[in-house]
């Protein structure tokens, strides 16, 4: 109590998000998931450090697309699939493969590379799914719950 009273009040959780994880397929989640937290490591430890609990997640607040795998030229690809916003037309999209190390992007980044991993990387912006929703359902998202049971699960 004295110490919330003369400390005042101080961040106890934080969460790194990498959003739009609809965009990729769920096998390259955990590697999103990897680079989120790569990335954020000197600031999650100096959170930490200061008392803070942190996480990592890939997550998307409003999924846009579903998943699917296709043979293109006899190889199996796991692709999405979704609405385009600006055409309406339906599109499958393989967004690659991330690599099993976050180091291969980061040590490339450091070292001020225009391109990572001498690819374009482009996404393609895919429309929310029209709603369709009984009483009492949210709408359609990735690990929203999980985000929000970090944050606040221990205050309800």
């Amino acid at each position: 109590f004295l110490a919330k009273l003369f400390r005042g009040k101080r961040v106890e959780k934080i969460l790194f998000a990498a959003t739009k994880a609809d965009h990729l397929h769920h096998a390259q989640h955990g590697r999103l998931t990897a680079i989120m937290a790569a990335l954020t490591r000197e600031a999650r430890d100096r959170a930490r450090f200061a008392g803070a609990e942190t996480e990592a997640l890939a997550l998307a607040s409003l999924r846009a697309t579903t998943e699917d795998t296709m043979t293109h030229a006899g190889t199996l690809l796991d692709v999405v699939r979704g609405t385009l916003l600006d055409t309406g037309k339906q599109a499958a999209f393989y967004p690659g493969a991330l690599p099993d190390d976050p180091a291969h992007i980061l040590s490339a980044a450091k070292g001020g590379a225009d391109k990572w991993l001498d690819e374009d990387y482009q996404v393609m912006r895919f429309a929310p799914a029209p709603l369709t929703l009984r009483p009492g359902d949210g709408p359609p998202h990735m690990r929203m719950d999980r985000a929000a049971q970090f944050l606040i699960g221990d205050k309800l």
